[in-house]
């Protein structure tokens, strides 16, 4: 895909879903610097699927991040734990099969029961992400969030 294609395929409404659901799924600050902005930019962490994105594709940054994260070839990857296995439903019923943001929660729900959700986030939360500012802070150009 060359770059007139790639600037063509973000005014899809394939990729104005995607975006939609990214926002809707990660409410919350930059994925990368937790700072809140006026405007947010849905990064594709891999190109590989364009058209058939999934969640472990994309990620939400802050304008600041994303200029930074281009200019210095950052790469990206997102742990595969418990939430992420809930937002990668979310994401997959909002965007492939048409729910809302309501419907995709209830089977994402479903998915992760209540008590490896809260135990996960509860517990481990604040050392898994100490964890990754070290590890980031060693090498700004590998992240994991």
């Amino acid at each position: 895909m060359n770059k007139q294609e790639y600037q063509e395929y973000l005014q899809s409404p394939h990729w104005k879903r995607c975006v939609y659901a990214m926002h809707q799924i990660r409410t919350e600050d930059c994925e990368l610097c937790s700072q809140p902005s006026e405007e947010y930019h849905i990064h594709h962490m891999s190109y590989e699927r364009i058209g058939n994105e999934q969640y472990s594709d994309l990620i939400k940054l802050c304008d600041k991040c994303h200029k930074y994260v281009h200019k210095n070839g950052v790469n990206i990857t997102r742990q595969k734990d418990a939430h992420f296995r809930y937002r990668e439903e979310m994401f997959y019923r909002m965007v492939y099969c048409g729910c809302d943001r309501a419907e995709a929660n209830e089977f994402a729900s479903d998915l992760v029961p209540s008590s490896e959700f809260h135990i996960h986030f509860i517990g481990d939360c604040m050392k898994e992400s100490m964890e990754r500012f070290m590890a980031r802070a060693k090498d700004p150009k590998n992240i994991i969030v």
